[in-house]
Parts: C-alpha cells; sequence; structure tokens
C-alpha cells in the first residue's frame, strides 16, 4: 500500500506537471503567437526526474550515510519527500490558476487584458512556497535533534503539514474550476461576449 501510495502520487505530481506546461504554452501562444518552451520542460523534467531517484535510490542514499532503515533520519526522509511533493502540487496548481486568469482575460478582453503577472512574481511565488516547507522542516528537524520528541509527535506535526497543503490544493483547484467556467462562457459567446460575476 506504501508504494502503491508513493506511485499514485508521483503520477498525479507528473499529470499536474503536465497540465501546467500546456497551460502555460497556451497563454504563451495567445500572447506571443509563439509557444517555446524548451527550457522551462527541461526544467521540470530534471526535478522530476530527481524525485524519482530520491525516491528509488532510498537505499543507496542511506547505505552511503551510514543511516539504518529503522532509524528516525530514515523516517524523516520518507516523509520530507513526501512533503515536498504536497508542496509541489499546491505550487503547481497555483500556477495553473494563475496561467488560467490571465489567459481569461485575454480572451475577454483581448485589446486590453490589464497588467500581466510578472515573470519575476512567478519565481517569487516559487521561492515563498519553497522557503515556507523549508522553514517548517527545518524547524522540525531543530527539534527533533533537541527535544525529546515522541513519534507520535513528530508524525503528527508532518502530517498537519499534508494536511494544510491540502487545504490550500482544494482551496486553489475550486478557484481554477470557477475561471474554468468562466473561460469557457467567454468562448462560447465569443471573444468580446460580456461575462458577469
Amino acid at each position: 500500500m506504501h508504494l502503491f501510495t508513493r506511485l499514485m502520487g508521483l503520477f498525479w505530481l507528473f499529470a499536474e506537471g503536465l497540465i501546467m506546461v500546456w497551460v502555460r504554452g497556451g497563454l504563451a501562444y495567445l500572447e506571443t503567437g509563439r509557444s517555446r518552451q524548451r527550457i522551462y520542460i527541461l526544467c521540470c523534467l530534471a526535478l522530476f526526474v530527481t524525485i524519482v531517484s530520491l525516491y528509488a535510490g532510498k537505499s543507496f542514499f542511506l547505505d552511503r550515510l551510514r543511516i539504518g532503515p529503522d532509524t528516525v533520519t530514515a523516517v524523516l526522509y520518507n516523509r520530507y519527500l513526501w512533503n515536498f511533493i504536497c508542496t509541489l502540487w499546491v505550487l503547481i496548481e497555483g500556477a495553473i490558476a494563475v496561467y488560467v486568469f490571465r489567459i481569461y482575460r485575454l480572451l475577454k478582453n483581448p485589446t486590453s487584458p490589464g497588467p500581466r503577472f510578472p515573470g519575476w512574481g512567478m519565481a517569487l511565488l516559487c521561492v515563498l512556497f519553497l522557503a515556507g516547507f523549508g522553514l517548517y522542516h527545518g524547524y522540525l528537524h531543530f527539534l527533533v535533534d533537541r527535544s525529546a520528541l515522541s513519534g507520535q509527535a513528530i508524525v503528527n506535526i508532518l502530517r498537519f503539514y499534508i494536511k494544510t497543503c491540502g487545504v490550500f490544493w482544494i482551496l486553489i483547484e475550486w478557484i481554477v474550476a470557477l475561471i474554468g467556467v468562466k473561460t469557457y462562457l467567454v468562448l462560447k459567446g465569443g471573444p468580446h461576449a460580456p461575462v458577469t460575476g
């Protein structure tokens, strides 16, 4: 069951990334008439392959660091990696929301789509999400090293992070769905059709 869950998590990460790349490509085509994303796609694939390698090579990495499979560090390795994937789900969903909203504005009013979400804005969003992940888990590691936290307390702290990611993921998913419906209404009525709501 543990392996199945991890495989489904990796599959969903790949699927979300694929959707993000398609939506970003569609936005680029609407804005510039081109959809060149080769470097972007290579970076996304490199990150995905790295995560798969960290999972598949867990025993190799732990052996090289001389960490036993039943130690707290080995358990944290698994949990941190899983929480990182959950963070990426939220981050990718947030990027999709931004891209879908930009597509909606372009289709609703092609002559004056409003200010663009700057490229550095997306980079800042990534940095904030990853910094949040690093600070949360870094502080947890600090507590594990210096406090006598029980195993259940550690698991509860890690599960709280996953639940928080889940709340944000569902919220952003609903935002994307609502913007998607509005975009559909614009496409159905033509580029200049008024959209209420």
